[in-house]
């Protein structure tokens, strides 16, 4: 057998729940008969019927008898028969067509009846034939087989024709289906077989001797006609398959084998008695054939896929192979690129930076902060492409570490204080009320995708406010998922602007780009990171009304988590809220309302002192919220003064002001009771402890953030002053770099230019630590780190990597060979200052710590 589409062009008869669409192999049941096919079948067709007319005439010729026809041509039957039925059962077993049951069923009819018949013909088991037959048993049993046949084809077109994709079988059925049917045909064989022996007095006759009756020709008469009505109906059925084709075949001739054995024969042993089962034998043998040659072209087929798969999975690992050597290229050139760009701009940040804290004028500053400004965005693209690179590697894992939520929502916003002031803009958080405490995740990455939509708010709002929210959208004992969200009032996106916004080097447009500036990587990277974090990230915008970008995360939840906000420790106060943002009178509204507190509010100073003014003497105003842009001192002190008249309790006031002009507010207020001063934005945590604080009568200064402003680098650096540092660097301007910054500091500064003069300088002189590049001719950081280690003098001795390497492998190679931390290039020196003060003794401890030991 071929394959389907070298037979014909149409598309397959689906009677098993095959797909037509799909193009795996065909099977008779379901392959259309193409023209090779049928002109075979017409040729066996008109064989047999050139075969038939020519012994038609000739069938009352005797013959004699030979025993061993019976027995030879019987056991084929059953042979052939079962053999048939067994395939098709196994082919109903795939395709799962009840039409393609109904046959088997039928070929194992005919095997059976086949076995029925041989042993109750004379002389053959015994001279009357076994099972207790009688004259007319043999003869009534072949009646039936060869009608009971038909009937079953006629079964299997009618519900080939209706037949409907089966849907996948359960365990239970898969088993119990093919098994049922087959039982009811072995019953049924029974009965016909129990019918013509015990019950066969209640038939009439139809054998007289070795010679037919009349009531032979008219049981005969019917057998034809349902194998001529079984032929017709198959034969009208469209279009043909395969196996409607040779069933077409086998009908024709198994009328042929009735015609010759039972119709125009005179009895047993004469021309069309042999002739007439000659013709059965090919009706139960074409279809044999027919499923034999298939399943060789099937076995042939599942050979030649082997191979294809064999080869498919070779070409694959080949595949594969040149991904991975074309990955670890990547890599190889991405930290090489890294590395070489980061040495040079080392010169340009660090410099610049240093010539920033010499006496210049106005014009030299300005340009040395847009040099320091460049400089930085250009570091913060090579991070951005390192970045985006290892998530496509899959070499970012995220870290399971304890963090507030609400703590990471408030030093985003403080990071971006000074930008906010500078733009005009006003920035306010929404935390919900029900949002854990502490959780467990990666507090980095959350930063970070909330730090780029935060920038990107900044940048494209020229005017107006920005919402950073955070609430609780599902929870259970150990996970909680939350939604973030950063919304604005800036220009806004189109939908088709906003459906490539998360692609990777995609902008709005390539106006933006040239306005606005950046590359389109920055949203690319949040969307692997908040997928990273088991979320999905979306943008709601629409042109001239502002965006919201949201995401939602996944965290566990920390076990003893100590809860900020117990409200045992507050009670609830009439409070009047003064604010000229609507946006900040709900929000200070809504948190103050969640702790039981009677709130009111005014847009401005001429309301809020009516609102005071006509308040109920029984419960006057005991709490102010003032905006410093909003209302001055002389409002305060106005408005204590008709609280006066009031209550006897001064009016309690929280000052809310910008972290750029918190100092010179907290100056103005020093001396004055029951006011604090509550740095914007307003997180739920530190309003509650301004508060709680102004309840026990303390009045100081603003709450402290939890990342203020960048401390100056040589006064933070004080405590390290004369420690002795070793600087190992090959480039001569990197030395100069990092010898400016250390002595700035007031540091002892030796310089080494390889790994080898590190390990001698070490073995001569003591050092309070090592600042060590990676990269250096000789013998690297890394080897010398090793040697460094095995020197008894050396056992403590911090070793701090200053590299331009910063790949995620770089600092593990770092921290593999021995070393305590690693700073990349180009240096910032607020990391390069935490990190000396974290791992540097100051020179009084360091001198003291060999005495102790």
């Amino acid at each position: 057998m071929t394959p389907l589409h070298s037979r014909s062009q149409r598309p397959p008869v689906d009677h098993g729940g095959r797909d037509p669409a799909d193009p795996g192999p065909a099977f008779l049941l379901n392959q259309p008969a193409g023209h090779a096919e049928r002109r075979r079948a017409l040729v066996v067709l008109l064989a047999s019927i050139a075969i038939f007319c020519v012994l038609a005439p000739l069938a009352r010729r005797p013959l004699p008898p030979v025993a061993a026809f019976i027995p030879i041509y019987e056991s084929a039957l059953v042979l052939i028969d079962l053999i048939t039925a067994v395939l098709l059962f196994g082919q109903y077993r795939i395709l799962r067509s009840r039409a393609l049951l109904v046959l088997g069923c039928g070929y194992l009819f005919t095997a059976l009846m086949t076995v029925g018949h041989a042993a109750t013909f004379p002389g053959l088991f015994a001279p009357g034939g076994l099972l207790g037959a009688g004259p007319q048993t043999t003869a009534w049993i072949y009646m039936l087989w060869h009608g009971g046949f038909p009937l079953f084809v006629l079964a299997y077109a009618l519900l080939k024709r209706n037949e409907r994709p089966a849907p996948p079988p359960t365990a239970a059925a898969d088993r119990a289906a093919p098994l049922v049917l087959p039982a009811l045909t072995v019953l049924l064989c029974a009965g016909l077989l129990l019918l013509t022996t015990a019950g066969q007095s209640a038939l009439p006759d139809i054998m007289a001797g070795q010679r037919y009756t009349p009531a032979m020709q008219t049981t005969v008469a019917s057998v034809w006609l349902i194998s001529l009505v079984a032929l017709g109906v198959l034969w009208r059925q469209r279009p043909h398959s395969v196996l409607d084709l040779w069933l077409v075949v086998v009908l024709m001739a198994w009328l042929f084998d009735i015609a010759l054995s039972a119709m125009l024969n005179g009895g047993r042993f004469d021309l069309g008695f042999y002739a007439g089962r000659i013709y059965g034998l090919v009706a139960c043998s074409v279809v044999l054939l027919e499923l034999l040659l298939e399943n060789g072209a099937l076995y042939a087929r599942l050979v030649r896929s082997h191979e294809r798969e064999r080869r498919k999975a070779q070409d694959l690992l080949a595949a594969r192979d040149e991904a991975q050597a074309a990955n670890n290229a990547k890599s190889l050139f991405l930290a090489s690129m890294s590395h070489e760009i980061r040495t040079p701009m080392n010169a340009i940040v660090g410099l610049t930076h240093v010539v920033l804290e010499s006496d210049l004028d106005a014009r030299q500053r300005d340009y040395l902060l847009k040099v320091q400004a460049s400089s930085k965005a250009l570091l913060s693209l090579l991070n951005d492409i390192l970045d985006y690179s290892k998530i496509e590697a899959g070499k970012v894992t995220l870290e399971a570490e304890e963090f507030s939520p609400e703590e990471i929502v408030e030093n985003v916003g403080n990071l971006f204080s000074a930008k906010i002031e500078e733009a005009g803009l006003e920035l306010f958080f929404e935390v919900d009320k029900n949002l854990p405490q502490r959780l467990l995740g990666d507090s980095l990455r959350l930063t970070q995708v909330l730090n780029n939509l935060l920038g990107n708010a900044i940048k494209f709002t020229p005017r107006g406010e920005i919402v950073i929210s955070v609430e609780t959208l599902a929870r259970s004992a150990e996970r909680v998922e939350l939604r973030f969200a950063v919304r604005d009032s800036g220009i806004g996106l189109s939908t088709e602007q906003a459906d490539r916004l998360f692609q990777m080097f995609s902008q709005a447009d390539p106006s933006v780009a040239r306005r606005y500036g950046g590359t389109g990587l920055g949203l690319a990277i949040c969307k692997r990171l908040v997928e990273l974090m088991g979320g999905h990230i979306a943008v709601a915008s629409a042109p001239g009304q502002g965006s919201s970008f949201s995401f939602t995360a996944c965290f566990g939840v920390a076990t003893q988590a100590v809860e900020r906000i117990d409200l045992h420790r507050i009670r609830g106060m009439r409070t009047l809220v003064l604010d000229g943002q609507p946006t900040a009178r709900l929000i200070l509204q809504r948190i103050l309302q969640s702790w039981s507190f009677q709130v009111s509010t005014a847009a401005f100073a001429d309301d809020g002192l009516y609102k005071l003014r006509r308040a109920d003497p029984q419960a006057p105003y005991e709490l102010l919220l003032l905006d410093c842009k909003t209302a001055d001192l002389d409002f305060l002190h106005e408005a204590r003064r008709i609280t006066a008249w009031q209550s006897v309790t001064p009016l309690a006031v929280v000052m809310m002001t910008t972290q750029h002009a918190s100092e010179s507010v907290t100056e103005a207020v020093r001396g004055l009771t029951d006011v604090a001063v509550l740095i914007k934005p307003v997180t739920p945590s530190r309003m509650f402890d301004t508060i709680v604080r102004l309840q026990h009568g303390e009045t100081a200064g603003p709450m402290p953030l939890q990342q203020g402003r960048k401390a100056d680098f040589a006064e933070a650096m004080r405590p390290l002053r004369g420690a002795r540092v070793l600087l190992v660097e090959d480039n001569l301007v990197n030395q100069q770099v990092a010898a400016a910054f250390l002595m700035m500091a007031g540091l002892d500064v030796t310089l080494a230019a390889n790994g080898i003069e590190a390990v001698d300088w070490v073995k001569r002189a003591p050092f309070d630590v090592v600042l060590m590049d990676m990269q250096m001719p000789d013998m690297d950081g890394v080897q010398a780190t090793r040697v460094i280690r095995l020197l008894p003098q050396a056992a403590r001795l911090p070793i701090i990597a200053m590299t331009a390497a910063a790949m995620e492998e770089d600092k593990q190679a770092c921290l593999a060979a021995g070393m305590n931390a690693h700073v990349a290039k180009p240096i910032d020196p607020a990391q390069l200052m935490q990190t000396l003060l974290a791992w540097v003794l100051p020179p009084s401890r360091s001198a003291a710590a060999p005495a102790a030991g």
